[in-house]
């Protein structure tokens, strides 16, 4: 008899925004998804916000197992050089983690 391998799925960017945005949204953070276009620049973070306190938040979005290139790694690091909490995230546990470390998140 032959034992299926329950597969784990893997969630696309696109899932794992929607989640993070509902948490933000949840959580009292205005949230906003950006698209390069004519408003965006390459390496530009997948979601901006603002915290209920003001603070600036940047977060990249990327698959599990997937890292940010190096344009993306320095726009979120120039907008810590202006004190913006910034950083990457594969889901919302990243998230929850990444503010943690300037944001008082009630649960």
């Amino acid at each position: 008899m032959k034992i299926k391998k329950s597969k784990k799925k893997v969630l696309t960017e696109k899932q794992i925004q929607n989640q993070i945005m509902k948490f933000l949204s949840e959580h009292g953070f205005s949230a906003d998804v950006i698209t390069i276009g004519t408003y965006g620049r390459r390496g530009m973070s997948d979601i901006v916000a603002c915290a209920p306190d003001g603070t600036y938040i940047a977060i990249e979005v990327k698959r599990e197992g997937k890292k940010a290139t190096r344009i993306q790694e320095e726009w979120l690091a120039e907008k810590r050089k202006h004190n913006a909490v910034s950083f990457v995230a594969c889901s919302v546990n990243d998230v929850k983690d990444g503010l943690s470390k300037w944001i008082i998140i009630n649960d």
